[in-house]
């Protein structure tokens, strides 16, 4: 498997501060010498990978990313660079044709958070040098939410729970359903598509609401969103 040379990593900036995209004429980059071959900056964006109220445990902060693009030919056009952390990459000596761009974001713990892939390919044309902007999304999929509230025993008797769970990207509400006893109420863990949502949480009791919380939730694909509130 023949490996696509690598002219250069720029480093632009902390990966840390990769809120936005940067231009790539920026980088002026020169059109490849060898003839018949084509060029490619690759620049990595972020989108919507934000920390909200609730969230699971894992870091969601990206600390490096692992970039692989396949071309016209599989088994003679490929590379990879593994362990990215600037989010741009310039490569020369590329086949021309299509070429399928993948990239998966790690946190500090090497676990994958974010992924982003060119769609349709990009195609590179011998003697040119062709720009990849490549959105880097929160990965699909399902996580676990588990909602825990706990009261002294008895203080709440035949607590009644209301409970909304608002999506952000389709408005539907997932209305989660509590087991309320004499010591609190839990919810949980139940599986829900990966995104963001509204919580609006409230107990009620003889007709008369002693608590209520309203919270932005952020659910992972493959992690789990915990809370546990103790209340009086």
């Amino acid at each position: 498997m023949k490996r696509s040379s690598l002219i250069g990593v720029v480093c632009m900036t902390a990966l840390a501060f990769l809120g936005c995209s940067f231009p790539p004429g920026s980088l002026a980059p020169e059109p490849p010498s060898e003839s018949g071959k084509g060029a490619l900056l690759i620049v990595l964006t972020l989108a919507s990978l934000s920390l909200q109220t609730l969230q699971p445990s894992i870091s969601m902060q990206i600390a490096s990313f692992d970039i692989q693009g396949t071309g016209p030919d599989p088994l003679q056009d490929h590379f990879e660079d593994l362990g990215n952390t600037t989010g741009l990459l310039m490569l020369t000596h590329l086949s021309p044709g299509a070429w399928t761009i993948a990239v998966d974001a790690r946190n500090a713990g090497g676990t994958v958070i974010g992924h982003g892939q060119t769609d349709p390919p990009v195609q590179i044309l011998a003697g040119q040098v062709t720009d990849a902007q490549i959105n880097i999304r929160p990965l699909s999929g399902t996580g676990m939410l588990e909602l825990i509230v706990k009261w002294p025993n008895r203080a709440h008797r035949n607590a009644v729970a209301e409970c909304s769970l608002l999506s952000m990207s389709t408005g539907a509400d997932l209305a989660p359903a509590f087991s309320v006893n004499n010591k609190g109420a839990t919810h949980g863990p139940e599986a829900i598509e990966a995104g963001y949502y509204l919580l609006t949480l409230r107990f009620y009791a003889r007709g008369v609401q002693f608590w209520g919380v309203t919270e932005a939730v952020r659910i992972v694909a493959g992690q789990t969103t915990t809370q546990t509130w103790d209340i009086e």
